[in-house]
């Protein structure tokens, strides 16, 4: 499969930091029918030539919920209260319940790792 083992991808946001790499924010399917899916980021360390295999940000524990509408934003100003180069990703979790809180998820780490889904703002 040349897409990996997501049957698509949709809601793309790019994002660059000061050392020069790229990332690709996405909402990927799990399920042919798309109605389960997940967040996903790419990052590209030679300028958007090649990127690694997308890292998961978030993964619903259950087919109830479902992310939707992912935006990612990238520090890229040093002397702030967040540290220069995180990443942070936001998104609508619909629930079954009739909820849809907008949860976050940040890296410092230039997004091979993810902190803990949490809802709200920083």
């Amino acid at each position: 499969m040349a897409g990996g083992p997501y049957f698509r991808a949709t809601h793309p946001i790019a994002g660059s930091d000061l050392d020069g790499n790229i990332f690709l924010c996405t909402e990927g399917a799990t399920k042919s029918s798309f109605s389960q899916g997940i967040i996903l980021v790419s990052r590209s360390t030679d300028g958007g030539t090649t990127f690694g295999g997308p890292v998961v940000v978030f993964k619903p524990e259950n087919s109830n919920d479902f992310p939707d509408k992912p935006w990612m934003a990238v520090n890229n100003f040093t002397g702030t209260a967040t540290p220069a180069g995180r990443i942070i990703v936001t998104w609508t979790l619909f629930q079954s319940n009739g909820s849809s809180p907008v949860m976050r998820s940040d890296s410092d780490h230039h997004g091979p790792t993810w902190g803990r889904p949490l809802a709200g703002h920083a």
